[in-house]
C-alpha cells in the first residue's frame, strides 16, 4: 500500500521487501511524516506516523532509532507491506453488517474520540494476533506544497 503523495526509491522499497515477512514481519510500515500546523511556526509539524496504543489516544513515537526495524503499535497506511494472510485473516473475521468486500479501513468515534481509518485499521491488525514493524531506514518523503520528511522532524526535535 502507497499512497499517491509518498515517494518511494527502489532503495526504500528494497529495504522494505528486506524487512518483510511472512510468518515473523507480516505488517512492515515505511517511515513516513504526517504535518500538522502547530500556530506557532510558518511551517507545520512534522510527525512521525508511527505510533505508541496508551490508554490516552495514539501517541506519535517522535523518538525513535534510526535504520532500525522495530514493533510498534499503529502506523500510518501511506506505505505498508502487508502479507496477505493478514487481509484474509481480517475478511474471515469482519463484522457481518460490514461486508466482506468494506471489512477493511473504516473510522469512528472509541470511548468519545474520533479514530481514523489507518490507526484502527492497525489496531484491528494487532488484535487478530499479527504485528506491525517499522523500518526507520525506508524514508518515504510526503508530498506537501513541499517534500516532508526526516530533515524536518530532525529540526524540531533539537
Amino acid at each position: 500500500m502507497v499512497d499517491s503523495d509518498q515517494q518511494l526509491g527502489v532503495a526504500t522499497f528494497d529495504k522494505l521487501i528486506e524487512t518483510a515477512s511472512d510468518l515473523d514481519r507480516p505488517v512492515v510500515s515505511g517511515l513516513v511524516f504526517a504535518a500538522f500546523n502547530d500556530g506557532k511556526s510558518e511551517y507545520p509539524k512534522p510527525v512521525p506516523a508511527i505510533f505508541q496504543d496508551a490508554p490516552e489516544g495514539f501517541l506519535p513515537l517522535y523518538k525513535y532509532d534510526e535504520n532500525k526495524v522495530f514493533e510498534i503499535d499503529a502506523a500510518g497506511t501511506g506505505c505498508l507491506l502487508i502479507h496477505r494472510s493478514v487481509l484474509e485473516k481480517m475478511r474471515e473475521t469482519a463484522d457481518p453488517s460490514m461486508g466482506k468486500n468494506w471489512c477493511w479501513f473504516w473510522d469512528g468515534p472509541v470511548n468519545g474520540e474520533w479514530i481514523g481509518e489507518d490507526l484502527l485499521f492497525s489496531r484491528r491488525i494487532r488484535s487478530l494476533g499479527f504485528p506491525i514493524y517499522v523500518n526507520t531506514g525506508a524514508i518515504l518523503p510526503h508530498q506537501k506544497s513541499y517534500w516532508l520528511d526526516d530533515r524536518h522532524h530532525k529540526l524540531w526535535k533539537h
